[in-house]
C-alpha cells in the first residue's frame, strides 16, 4: 500500500529534518539563565512603553547619534520604535 504525503505534511518532516541538522540544544542552552534566555523580554516591553509617543526633537536627536555610529540605549531604541510620524 503506497502513502501519500500532502505538502504541508511533507514540509513539516522536512523542517523537523533540517531542525535536527542545525539545532543543538548545548548552543542554545548556554546563554540560558536559570532556564531563562538572555532576552529579558518584560525589560523589553517596559522600554517601549514608557517611551510611548516621543517628542520629534527627541526623535532628531537620536537618529543624529546612530548616524554618527554611536551605540543606541535600550531607552533610544525603544523611542524610536515608538515613532509614528512618517515626516521622521
Amino acid at each position: 500500500m503506497k502513502t501519500v504525503l500532502s505538502k504541508t505534511a511533507l514540509s513539516k518532516i522536512d523542517i523537523d529534518i533540517w531542525k535536527k541538522g542545525r539545532i543543538k540544544e548545548e548552543e542554545i542552552t548556554r546563554y540560558m539563565d536559570k532556564d531563562r534566555d538572555f532576552i529579558n523580554e518584560e525589560e523589553i516591553f517596559e522600554k517601549l512603553k514608557e517611551n510611548r509617543n516621543p517628542d520629534r526633537e527627541k526623535v532628531k536627536n537620536i537618529l543624529q547619534k546612530s548616524l554618527s555610529i554611536q551605540t543606541l540605549s535600550p531607552d533610544e531604541v525603544a523611542t524610536l520604535l515608538n515613532v509614528e510620524d512618517e515626516d521622521l
